[in-house]
């Protein structure tokens, strides 16, 4: 064990202890030997910063944890040593605002913006270039762009080939007539072919002609001679052609109206009016009644009237009139004026009067499907109505 030479002692071998002793902290050279001063031979402070050369103490001498964190200055300020969260990673407060996230996306949106503009305008110019139809037209081969404009690519016919080789017949279209439909006059004719060969359907609208003139005395053609507005409201060749033969007809003509309004068909002039001759309005309901008279109820027989060509028919069905009256139940006159006077229609005491009304002496009138046609003079009711 290394020690001190001893005095009055160690004749003769003072310079070997003594060497020996120093050897244990110190080289050849007088220098301290690595490890040689330890914590435990360094006194708490005895060491400053004023003691130590720059970068003499390197971070390989230092142990792990040897220097805890309230033994550095300005930990986790600024100008300091910065610390690591849980995680290992730095504290948001530590990081400059120019190494922030939000710095950071900015930068990269900054960057990246004008390269995404950029490719997205070469994207559309490519776009714009791009050949997306191509047609024939002459000879040549006309192309569009996908921005719209159009070149051509020239001649792109090559020379004509040699006539093919002869096919067989094929078989023998047959081809069978399907729907004829007739159209106004105004109208064009047409044709349509529907299927495939060899079975093909001919279809077929063929206007129909324009009422025409059998003579000066006999015309066919729509509507009724004697509301003329009707014509020129329609427009149509037909009716305007037909309006001008009414207006020239003799006395005595007769027009035959093709489509019948109001259930009249035949008219003849008589002076300068037209007369219907032939006609019939068919059984229209009485709603108006007269003098407080009013429909018995459900399920009873209702009042009707009917004109057919120069007759009347008027059936009072079951009625109420409270008290008793002998007064008028409803009107015909917009439908015409009666021939003659207070004729009896049925022995229940049903009769007209004033030469325009039925009406009945009762409190109740039943009707009677039987009754008699009554002569009736004007002209032909335009609105079917009671």
């Amino acid at each position: 064990m290394a020690r001190l030479p001893k005095p009055g002692s160690d004749q003769g071998k003072w310079g070997e202890i003594l060497n020996d002793y120093l050897s244990q902290s110190h080289t050849d050279t007088g220098t301290f030997k690595d490890s040689s001063v330890g914590n435990a031979q360094l006194q708490t402070n005895s060491i400053g910063t004023s003691q130590l050369q720059d970068n003499s103490i390197s971070t390989t001498k230092l142990q792990d944890n040897s220097i805890p964190l309230a033994k550095l200055q300005n930990v986790g300020q600024p100008n300091g040593i910065a610390t690591l969260d849980t995680s290992g990673k730095l504290n948001e407060s530590q990081i400059p605002d120019r190494l922030s996230e939000t710095a950071i996306t900015n930068e990269i949106t900054e960057q990246v913006t004008p390269l995404v503009e950029q490719v997205g305008t070469d994207a559309q110019a490519a776009l714009d270039e791009m050949i997306v139809s191509g047609r024939v037209v002459g000879d040549d081969l006309v192309l569009t762009r996908g921005d719209g404009t159009v070149v051509s690519a020239g001649d792109v016919r090559g020379p004509k080939g040699d006539d093919g080789d002869t096919g067989d017949p094929g078989p023998a279209n047959v081809l069978s007539v399907g729907t004829v439909t007739t159209l106004d006059p105004a109208q064009s004719a047409t044709a349509s072919i529907t299927g495939t060969a060899p079975t093909q359907t001919l279809n077929l609208g063929i206007p129909r002609g324009l009422p025409g003139v059998v003579s000066s005395w006999e015309y066919y053609g729509p509507h009724r001679p004697d509301v003329p507005n009707r014509f020129t409201v329609d427009g149509s060749p037909s009716a305007l052609a037909a309006l001008a033969w009414i207006n020239a007809a003799p006395q005595g003509a007769t027009y035959y109206s093709v489509d019948g309004p109001e259930g009249a068909w035949v008219w003849r002039k008589r002076g300068a009016l037209w007369v219907c001759v032939e006609g019939d309005a068919g059984w229209i309901g009485v709603s108006t009644f007269l003098n407080g008279w009013t429909n018995y109820g459900d399920g009873y027989s209702p009042c009707q009237v009917r004109r057919r060509g120069d007759n009347l028919l008027g059936i009072v069905g079951t009625v109420r009139h409270s008290p008793a009256s002998n007064l008028p139940v409803f009107s015909v006159e917009p439908w015409g004026l009666l021939d003659y006077g207070s004729p009896h229609l049925t022995s229940a005491g049903m009769y007209v009067t004033d030469r325009r009304n039925v009406c009945t002496t009762g409190s109740v009138a039943v009707g009677h499907l039987g009754l008699q046609w009554i002569p009736i003079t004007g002209t032909w009711p335009i609105l079917l109505a009671l």
